[in-house]
């Protein structure tokens, strides 16, 4: 197969014309399509219709099926295709359209000659969790508490970005047979990251944008926004749902064909039994002891900035769940997609995914998960902060998965909701429009739980939570991509909105965070994901922040380097 057109060139059936033939009738055809209509004759061809395409015209995030019937100028037939459009993206990138944008935002691929892109080390003291957390650990896998509050520290670098940072993640274990990225998705993690130490560029421009604006308000606007807040939110969930925004950021910043490389990467680690001794000749050590001094660091610094993570363990590798447990094996490759989030100081999406691996140290009773990331995508996605303003520009890296395998050429991404111009319709338009036209409350975070989600608002969510939930489970496809139709997710994605605010609270610093774009994709995709029997809880917990008194106060703190 030519890697550059990557098209199916033709049907392997016996019986039959060939594709080109002339015909009268489908049953002429080996394929079983011919291109005639009631008063001519056509030719024999791959397809006259996305549904007689393997895909049948849906490519979900995560992969590149051959899906879409593309019928091109110039006289050729049509054929079945990976792309809607009949050929990959192009160095270009992808156009992202932003809500209220008239120009796009094009997402270029930059391949990178060495990877890991991203790498990162979380370390557990098995010893020492919060609400007594049990570990339950044999000679070959480790079993982990669903829904249940556990604390790491991290190191992480992003070498795309020479960007290195350390801190403490609080991380909840997830059943996770939905995921807006990946189909296969079997378990996962919903996380909080506080970062305590920095190398590189942390741009504040964003954060700096608000506080000006913010300052500049007159009291009668700052009363406005607190006001109209729900009216707001509203207006923004619909005018982004119903043109998709949020689907088209994730199918710009997943590389298809690139991910199946980091798959079948995978089945050869598992294959060959070799996953811990590979992996091990990499940066593992050097963040192992990062994070394990962060756990002594924890003690005096503070969180200089937050972020929220997602991530989402791929079916495949062993990994179990039961109705109490993740069960993962020890010292075995499985594959990871993750997505991340940051509100302030700066604004961005990004999504990654690479090998994952756990081992147990039962010298020290600690837990090390070792993540390399092969392909990172970074959306900066606040239109209002110019592009020279930010510290890097936005993008989808990939590297090779290993020495001997390079990163694709083709640019893998799908382009089923690519759009060359922004189309949005009336009614998204009109609510964009209507929302813009109003000041963003950015204290909606800095209040007290109490504050925030008052007891009447909790009885009134109580029901909807369940709806929404129910509601999901009747769509199929691209779970982003189908927001507008989730009228119960919508609703408690904007009420309910004020009541995550211990996991939406930015530690940068109050003011700096409202309920917008990014706000509203982890949100939305955290009611999505969890567990409809554990969705409150999660979303509403109060222990996102707690590391710091846990940390701090000494309490069962005893860490072993």
């Amino acid at each position: 197969m030519n890697e550059a057109n990557l098209e199916r060139s033709s049907l392997e059936l016996a019986n039959g014309a060939p594709l080109g033939a002339d015909c009268y009738f489908q049953s002429t055809c080996a394929s079983g399509y011919c291109s005639s209509g009631i008063f001519w004759m056509g030719s024999c061809v791959e397809c006259n219709n996305d549904s007689h395409c393997p895909g049948q015209g849906e490519s979900l995030p995560g992969e590149l099926p051959v899906a879409f019937c593309y019928k091109g100028g110039g006289g050729a037939p049509p054929r079945c295709s990976q792309w809607k459009r009949g050929e990959p993206i192009d160095e270009r990138g992808y156009p992202i359209w932003f809500h209220g944008e008239s120009e796009a935002q094009w997402i270029p691929r930059i391949v990178m000659d060495e990877g890991p892109v991203m790498e990162q080390v979380w370390h557990w003291d098995l010893s020492n969790q919060p609400d007594e957390t049990a570990f339950e650990v044999t000679e070959t896998h480790v079993s982990i508490p669903l829904n249940a509050h556990t604390i790491a520290a991290y190191s992480r670098t992003y070498h795309n970005f020479h960007e290195h940072e350390t801190g403490i993640v609080t991380a909840v274990f997830l059943s996770n047979s939905i995921s807006v990225v990946t189909p296969n998705a079997v378990a996962g993690m919903m996380e909080k990251y506080h970062t305590l130490t920095y190398n590189g560029t942390m741009s504040t421009v964003r954060a700096d944008r608000i506080r000006e604006e913010v300052a500049a308000r007159s009291e009668h606007t700052k009363n406005r926004a607190e006001k109209v807040s729900v009216q707001h939110a509203r207006g923004l969930s619909m005018g982004i749902s119903i043109p998709g925004v949020i689907a088209e950021q994730i199918e710009a910043g997943q590389d298809d064909m690139h991910l199946d490389q980091i798959r079948n990467y995978i089945k050869d680690l598992l294959a060959d039994g070799s996953s811990l001794e590979n992996l091990e000749s990499t940066g593992w050590d050097q963040h192992s002891e990062e994070a394990k001094q962060t756990l002594l660091d924890a003690k005096t610094l503070s969180s200089m900035k937050s972020e929220n993570h997602c991530k989402h363990f791929e079916e495949g590798a062993g990994i179990e769940v039961t109705d109490t447990h993740i069960v993962i094996p020890l010292n075995s490759a499985f594959a990871t997609l993750s997505g991340e989030m940051q509100f302030s100081p700066t604004y961005y999406l990004g999504l990654n995914a690479g090998v994952n691996i756990a081992k147990y140290d039962a010298s020290t009773n600690t837990l090390e998960f070792y993540y390399q990331a092969s392909q990172q995508f970074r959306d900066y996605s606040d239109p209002k902060v110019a592009p020279e303003d930010l510290p890097f520009p936005s993008g989808i890296w990939v590297s090779p998965v290993n020495a001997s395998t390079p990163a694709p050429s083709v640019d893998g991404r799908s382009d089923k909701l690519y759009r060359t111009s922004a189309n949005r319709g009336w009614l998204p338009q009109f609510l964009v429009n209507s929302y813009l036209s109003e000041p963003v409350d950015y204290s909606i975070y800095d209040k007290d739980m109490s504050e925030a989600c008052p007891q009447d608002l909790q009885e009134e969510l109580e029901p909807v939570w369940l709806e929404a939930k129910l509601e999901e489970e009747g769509e199929s496809g691209n779970l982003m991509a189908g927001l507008a139709n989730m009228k119960h997710l919508l609703h408690v994605s904007v009420i309910g909105a004020p009541c995550g605010s211990n996991y939406m609270k930015s530690d940068f610093g109050p003011g700096t965070v409202g309920f917008e774009l990014n706000e509203f994709s982890v949100w939305s995709h955290m009611i999505l994901e969890v567990e409809q029997e554990h969705t409150e809880y999660i979303a509403t917990s109060q222990f996102w922040n707690d590391w710091d008194e846990f940390l701090k106060n000494g309490e069962g703190f005893h860490p072993t380097l």
